[in-house]
This record gives structure tokens, sequence and C-alpha cells, in this order.
């Protein structure tokens, strides 16, 4: 019985909705009409379908209008979302997901293949440095998942934050490595680390492996690293950026 009611109800309002908007475009046909139609001007079914076109364009004007306004709104809502919890609800990024799991598939063992592999190479790749420039890996080689980090030779002499970072920029900049440099200072009555010519480590290098990575990024770090000592150069000497 609801229902029937209910239905009945809607039916008696889509009526009403029908009739009013007849009625309006009627009015508005007429209105044109009236206002255009003097001698000499078009016939009166050719103002009407004129009409009808224009009643269209401007519904059609008012619609994408209101489009407009709705998405405005979702934005600055999305907007005020990001900077209220610190993540918006954009998950366009999980269209890429079948392509990633057929990229895993590429590689023997899947995930987890590519994460032992990863390490493996991070710690040969440590080792690789760490014996070039007579230093130490940050940490033993167990402790380490795809990241290493290495010592850097006492002689560049890396005393502060500053000059870690003027480091990365040199490498960056004149030797196309990019790799975070880290200034570790001595606290009050520690001895720290040596490296083979007897000074204290005071900075490393921390590496990466990924399945992009090769062998020559390494070699490209150490050599730039083991020039740098050769020709006796500091961080407080490195050639402007």
């Amino acid at each position: 019985m609801i229902q029937g009611n209910r239905g009945s109800d809607w039916m008696t309002w889509q009526k009403k909705h029908y009739k009013i908007t007849n009625y309006r475009e009627e009015k508005n046909n007429r209105e044109i009409v009236k206002t255009t139609n003097s001698p000499g001007n078009e016939p009166k079914s050719q103002l009407i379908h004129k009409a009808n076109r224009e009643h269209s364009r401007v519904r059609e004007e008012e619609e994408a209008n209101q489009i407009a306004d709705e998405l405005k709104t979702a934005e600055a809502n999305n907007n005020e979302r990001i900077e209220r919890n610190g993540y918006n609800l954009d998950y366009s990024s999980q269209l890429v997901v079948p392509s990633v799991m057929e990229f895993v598939k590429r590689f023997e063992g899947g995930i987890d293949g590519i994460m032992e592999r990863n390490h493996d190479e991070a710690v040969r790749m440590g080792l690789m440095l760490c014996g070039a420039w007579g230093t130490n890996l940050g940490s033993p080689p167990e402790m380490c998942v795809a990241m290493v980090m290495i010592g850097l030779p006492s002689k560049l002499c890396v005393e502060s934050d500053e000059d870690a970072a003027k480091l990365r920029s040199y490498l960056r900049v004149h030797r196309s490595v990019e790799v975070p440099v880290y200034f570790l200072g001595l606290r009050d009555g520690e001895e720290g680390v040596k490296d083979k010519d007897s000074g204290v480590i005071t900075a490393y290098v921390r590496i990466s492996r990924q399945v992009y990575n090769e062998t020559e990024d390494y070699e490209r770090l150490r050599d730039a690293i083991t020039e740098l000592v050769k020709d006796q150069m500091t961080c407080q000497n490195l050639p402007p950026v």
C-alpha cells in the first residue's frame, strides 16, 4: 500500500513537472515570437524553431555551468581534505597495478626474489666501495636490506653538514652521481672509526640497489671519490657548483 502511494505520488510529480516545463518553453517561445514577429521578419514557424534552439542552448549552458560549479566544489573539498588529513582520494595510481604485477613476474622469485637480489648486490657494492677507499660499512651486511652506508675517506675532511651537502652537490653536478652524504660528528669521549690512513671517519654515503641499477653506477662513485683523494681535494677546496 505504501509503495502504491509512493508510485502514485511519483507519477503526479512527473506530470506536474512535465506541465511546468512545457508551460515555460511555450511561454519562452511566445515571448521570442512576440518581440521578433514584425512585418518583413521570418515566418512564425521558423521563429519558433529558432526559439527552441535558443532555449536548448541556454539550458545546455546552464547545465555546463552547474557541472563546472560542482567540479570546483569537489576540488575545493578535496584540497581541504588534503590539508586536514594529509592525503587525497585520487585512485588513478591504482590503474597501473596490473602492469606492475606483470613487471614483477619477469624476475625469478617475484617480489621476494627481487628483494633478495637487491640485498645481495647492495652489500657486494658496499664492500667494493669500502675496499677501494679503505673504510668500512656502517653496519654488518646481515643488517642491511637494499641500502648500505659506506664510510668516506677521512682525507676529504667532511667536518659539518654543510660540507656533506657541498660534497653531494659536487658529485651530482661534476660527476653525474646522485648519492646521499651524511656527516657523523664524534660525541664527547668517542674515539670514532678509523680508515686505512688512521684518520677518523666522519661521513658516510648511502647507496641503494634496485632492479634498474647497474654496476657502473657504483664504479662511477668509487672513481669520483678515489680521484678526489688522489688530487688532495677536500670539502674546503671543492670547485663551486
